[in-house]
């Protein structure tokens, strides 16, 4: 059925339009692509998102691999013409720019396209050229950031900040990264979207901004505990995430990101949401001699709603062995024994070395650590010698040990003595 949709669909994109180049194959490839997810949202619509979720992530994991590298749509070498690259990111493109639009907007835009250039070729920049014209919407810094360079962008929430002296006024601070990509792109269209402690859900779309740096200032309808940038995932950005609601103990894996979590005790259900970023996380804001070195192409984020007793444990894995591995250069000149594992809240805070246990080899492996914190991890190297291991009971847990601006202290309700709590500093 997907095979007949996408010859079908070359109707239209490869005959009665057609690419100018061969380096452009997208224009065929990938429209005819995207048109087999549109045949399945006509007939299947309760597949359609599964769809496009499991072509992004195997675009992100599988294309430069396949290809021999990272190019631009309108600039794919001849030797693969007809590619993962020209086909599967082409698709997901025109999905990003079909969210972007609208789909009003992107579906009178493709048809004016068809009727205009009938029975002639076009260039990537003269299809969007044409598509702002008709829609009235300028497209062609969409066309420099989601085209006209190799990679992908990738977008996040840095903090949020209850505006003083406001009420459900807040201050949003967003960022775009860059995986594999050359250039920051502008005019960007992006959707908001924040949870409460017992799981509302708030979002602002279309939210817009250039550059490498945004500020949102919103209306919350609550107190925000976290917020993500295309909860609803429409673009084709450089993440793997997964959102999951969580009622029973037992081992949740995400393999394609990279982590597992293991939930020993949970009273209420949650929503957990999981990303593996696929771009370097920020570097240490002060020197620190226990830390060598930090990634220089992957950070995680978890973050959670819902239950007050959520206790488990979190497995992220490393790979090494090969330099196409997202922990090659890191672990170039150290060994296994050198791996330790960052931790902090968010963008305010300082990376900082938290207690873990490795399973595995220089070339990889697993690095464990006893409670599910809310915030970013990522792997570093340095002095694992540092880390403390933690105290640990059936009625109570500190983490992380040692500590740096704040931690988090687990009490059972069943705890029947009267306790005290330390905290001493290194002295």
């Amino acid at each position: 059925q997907s095979l007949y949709a996408h010859e079908l669909s070359h109707s239209w994109f490869g005959n009665l339009i057609t690419c100018h180049n061969a380096e452009e194959m997208w224009i065929n490839e990938g429209f005819a692509r995207y048109s087999e997810a549109l045949i399945l949202e006509a007939l299947y619509p309760d597949q359609f998102a599964s769809s496009m979720r499991n072509l992004h992530l195997s675009v992100l994991k599988n294309a430069h691999h396949d290809d021999g590298g990272y190019y631009a749509l309108n600039a794919v070498p001849q030797n693969v013409t007809y590619g993962t690259t020209s086909y599967d990111k082409g698709a997901i493109v025109v999905h990003t720019l079909r969210n972007y639009l609208g789909d009003s907007l992107f579906f009178t835009g493709i048809k004016s396209l068809l009727t205009q250039y009938a029975f002639q070729n076009i260039s990537s920049d003269s299809l969007f050229s044409y598509i702002s014209r008709v829609t009235g919407v300028p497209l062609m810094e969409f066309y420099e950031g989601w085209v006209n360079q190799p990679g992908f962008l990738h977008f996040s929430i840095d903090s949020i900040r209850i505006i003083p002296s406001t009420t459900n006024q807040y201050r949003v601070y967003i960022r775009q990264r860059l995986h594999q990509a050359t250039n920051y792109s502008n005019n960007n269209r992006i959707d908001l979207t924040f949870f409460s402690s017992n799981r509302a859900e708030y979002t602002i779309p279309n939210f817009e901004f250039s550059g490498q740096y945004g500020t949102a200032e919103v209306t919350i309808p609550f107190q925000p505990i976290f917020g993500v940038v295309d909860y609803h995932e429409k673009m084709a950005d450089a993440i793997i995430d997964y959102n999951l609601a969580i009622a029973t103990t037992g081992t949740k894996n995400f393999s394609d990101a990279g982590l597992s979590i293991t939930v020993n005790n949970i009273t209420d259900s949650i929503l957990l949401r999981t990303e593996h970023n696929l771009v370097a996380p920020d570097p240490l804001q002060n020197q620190n001699p226990d830390i060598y070195r930090i990634s220089d192409s992957h950070y995680w984020r978890i973050e959670y709603a819902g239950s007050e007793t959520f206790q488990g444990y979190l497995q992220l894995r490393y790979y090494a062995g090969l330099p196409t591995q997202l922990d090659y250069n890191l672990m170039q000149g150290y060994n296994a024994d050198d791996l330790v594992l960052l931790y902090r809240r968010d963008a305010s805070e300082e990376w900082r070395i938290i207690p873990f246990t490795r399973t595995g080899t220089l070339y990889s492996g697993n690095l464990r650590t006893n409670v599910i914190f809310p915030g970013e991890f990522t792997i570093g190297v340095g002095n694992s010698e540092i880390v403390i291991n933690e105290e640990e009971n059936e009625q109570m847990t500190i983490h992380p040990n040692p500590a740096s601006g704040h931690i988090m202290v687990t009490i059972s309700p069943s705890i029947n003595k009267i306790t005290k709590i330390e905290l001493l500093d290194t002295n």
